[in-house]
């Protein structure tokens, strides 16, 4: 069948994903063998056929579609991306030049930094310089995918926060609603009285965390912030009221 065809009814129909991951007619390796031959063939010493780049962003959005029916599926998606258990094939992606090839990786990094109990690290690392990236869409998605990654429990480096706090000011009010979930969920999923969730007290607290969430959350501003954004970084903020000096900051404030 067509590929995409294959998205087509994958999207209009979830049933028909279920039908497809769940009776296990078809298993993650050919579907493994095929996006690692598109990604081989979109090498930049190779020459690719014309709709391989296509092709590729296809498969990865079928991919997403399968992750967004059922979070059951998580396992079978990973297969493909992670045949190795390495994330190689999917990390390839994230460097890809091709933006729209990038956007749509770190859309699949996301729904895959949200399944539980499973080693992230090479992937979250993979993702992390994408916080900065040229394009918009990109950076939305990997300001989702941090925040997934956050929620699980995997550990955002204090190296990677300040491309994560650059995000509060994109021009994108999506992607500062993503970087405030994103401090909302380091902020729950670390121990204030720890010496990691201390260093990162004093980090968010160097860089005026709380002053920038408050800009972010206050309604009478001249330019307010949608109300998406106004409520994610109100989370953020009581989220991080768990360290002393933050919340005293925000008190005062």
């Amino acid at each position: 069948m067509p590929l995409a065809l294959l998205c087509r009814l994958g999207f209009s129909d979830g049933g028909f994903v279920d039908q497809l991951v769940g009776s296990g007619s078809v298993g993650p390796e050919p579907w493994a063998r095929y996006l690692g031959e598109l990604l081989l063939l979109l090498e930049p010493d190779s020459e690719p056929e014309p709709g391989t780049v296509s092709r590729a962003e296809l498969l990865l959005s079928l991919l997403g579609q399968v992750c967004r029916c059922s979070a059951h599926h998580l396992p079978y998606v990973r297969a493909v991306v992670s045949p190795a258990g390495d994330w190689a094939t999917l990390r390839r992606a994230l460097c890809h030049p091709d933006p729209g090839l990038r956007r749509k990786a770190c859309s699949l990094a996301a729904w895959l930094l949200s399944e539980q109990g499973v080693p992230h690290v090479p992937l979250l690392e993979a993702v992390l310089p994408l916080l900065g990236d040229p394009e918009p869409g990109v950076r939305e998605s990997a300001g989702l995918a941090v925040g997934n990654a956050a929620f699980r429990g995997s550990c955002v480096t204090p190296g990677a926060l300040p491309a994560l706090l650059r995000l509060l000011s994109d021009p994108s009010p999506r992607t500062r609603q993503h970087a405030c979930s994103a401090l909302h969920n380091l902020g729950t999923r670390r121990c204030s009285s720890s010496s990691s969730g201390q260093a990162l007290g004093q980090l968010l607290l160097s860089s005026a965390v709380p002053q920038r969430l408050l800009q972010l959350a206050a309604p009478q501003r001249p330019h307010s912030q949608p109300a998406p954004v106004r409520e994610a970084a109100l989370s953020a903020l009581r989220a991080l009221a768990q360290w002393p000096h933050i919340r005293e900051v925000s008190v005062n404030r």
